[in-house]
Formats: C-alpha cells, structure tokens, sequence
C-alpha cells in the first residue's frame, strides 16, 4: 500500500508525541491529558491527507471534534480509576484536581455544541446536520454538566458510557447529511417544466390525464 508523505509526517509525529511526551508527562503534570487528546485528533488529519493530498477546513473541523469529545471521555474514565492513578504516581487531573477534572469535561463538552453548528459550513454535511448535532450535543452537556455538579462514580459512568456511542451516532449522522447534501447538488433542477417533473415522480399515467399529458 502507498502512503501519502504528508499523511505518513503526521503518523510518525503522532507517535513521538504520544510515546516521548504524553506517556512522560504522566508522572510530571496534568498537562499531559491535553497532549493526550492532539494525539487523539490527528487520525482524521491522516486520514483526509492521505485521501485529499492536502487539508482544509474539513479535516480541522474534524480533528477540532475529536480534540473536544476526549475530555469528557477520558477525564469520566479517569475518575472512577483514581486510586489506580494515585498508586502509580501519575498526575492525572482526576487526582490532582478533582474539581477541575469535571470542569474541563464541561467546557470541553459544551464546545461541541457551536463546533457542531458550523461543521456544514466546511462542506462535509447537510445544514441539517447542526440541528440533529445539537441534539445529541445538547445531552452531551447536560451529562457533563450533572458529572460536573454532582462528581459521583454514577454521574461519571453515565458520562463516560456516552461518549462511547457519541462518536457511533454524530459521525453516521454526519455521513448521511453528507449523502443527502450530494444527492440534493445533483438532481436535475426542472425549471418551471411541471408536466416532466410530475412525470418523474409519478411516471406511471394518473387517472384522468390527457393523452398529451401521459405522452409526454
């Protein structure tokens, strides 16, 4: 298999900075969660250089979502394991920072919402898609939000067992206002002619037409 150069830069990138600084980190700062999720945003960059040759704000908008949808994920996990944390010595914000381990889900998860929004804008989904996204986002936060008021090991399974069928369920329905926005650029507009476009949706002849009408 032949792979870009530009999409292989970024893989090789990906590693030193997921093995030789986020994995280091862990033992140093809590910084290393938000090293930990630019690693977790640059698959999609891969991905669309390898398939486009280049980026645009496409491949951003993408990369931006995943970025956004790890804190949530990652710091509701990290939670319930903090004791696990501790005893390794790592310094992970669910150990360090209770408090702020809910309040970057929170931020993180509600910046979803206007990211979302704008992600037709790009070109890579219908305009409908900001409104099914806000509905899924909108739970999302509400989520994030009892996580955050209430930090409790049920508040923060909830959040956590979410954001694994969140990605499942905004990326199908960006892939299908995607279908739909391709399909809706390249029908045939009729202009006015309503005898061949009520021809094309009903092509068998309706009781009562002409002969002219049924011919065409």
């Amino acid at each position: 298999a032949v792979v870009s150069t530009q999409s292989g830069h970024y893989g090789r990138g990906n590693i030193v900075l997921y093995s030789g600084i986020y994995t280091t980190l862990k033992r140093y700062t809590i910084l290393n969660t938000w090293i930990g999720s630019i690693v977790g945003a640059i698959p999609p960059a891969m991905g669309w250089a390898a398939a486009t040759g280049s980026l645009d704000w496409g491949a951003l908008a993408l990369c931006a979502l995943l970025y956004f949808w790890q804190f949530p994920h990652f710091n509701s996990l990290s939670y319930n394991i903090r004791g696990d944390y501790c005893r390794a010595g790592y310094h992970m914000m669910s150990v360090v920072s209770p408090r702020l381990n809910t309040l970057v889900s929170l931020r993180n998860t509600a910046a979803l919402i206007p990211l979302c929004m704008v992600i037709p804008f790009t070109g890579i989904s219908h305009c409908s898609f900001s409104f099914y996204s806000l509905l899924i986002n909108a739970y999302f936060t509400y989520l994030a939000w009892r996580f955050h008021s209430q930090p409790n090991k049920q508040t923060a399974r909830d959040l956590f067992r979410f954001s694994l069928v969140y990605l499942p369920i905004l990326f199908g329905s960006l892939a299908i206002g995607y279908a739909f926005k391709e399909r809706s650029t390249t029908v045939t507009p009729h202009h006015g002619d309503e005898s061949h476009y009520l021809r094309d949706l009903c092509p068998v002849p309706l009781a009562g037409s002409s002969a002219n009408e049924r011919s065409g």
